[in-house]
């Protein structure tokens, strides 16, 4: 979790380790799960559409190849933008993604890699 603001641009790094006994092809893809407005101590869902997608923006999640046993950190830039949906501004509050690795299980399927749930939360001042 990080705090920030409207504005602001953070980098997380997303660790990917590869335990299959060949090399494999990994791709990362997210998706907003929770957006949750706070004032006075009480909090209320906000809705949002694809505009909080541009949170995510700035990144180009593309193939990423790793030998067997290999790892990599796979930077994830977060920019809080003014809006969340077309019509609702960026509140104050908690916004959960939900970031998913999958691995290619063949030339036209992926698979999910892991059973973990990999939870990015901002909290927006």
């Amino acid at each position: 979790m990080k705090i920030m603001a409207v504005g602001d641009a953070y980098v997380f790094g997303l660790g990917i380790k590869n335990i299959y006994p060949q090399e494999e092809n990994f791709r990362i893809k997210f998706r907003v799960v929770d957006a949750k407005a706070t004032s006075g101590g009480l909090s209320n869902l906000v809705t949002t559409d694809e505009t909080i997608d541009g949170w995510l923006a700035r990144n180009r999640f593309g193939v990423i190849t790793i030998p067997n046993m290999g790892e990599k950190i796979v930077p994830i830039i977060v920019e809080v933008g003014p809006k969340v949906s077309v019509t609702q501004d960026t509140v104050t509050g908690t916004y959960t993604f939900e970031i998913l690795v999958e691995y290619e299980k063949t030339s036209q399927f992926w698979d999910r890699y892991d059973a973990a749930e990999h939870l990015l939360a901002i909290k927006v001042r």
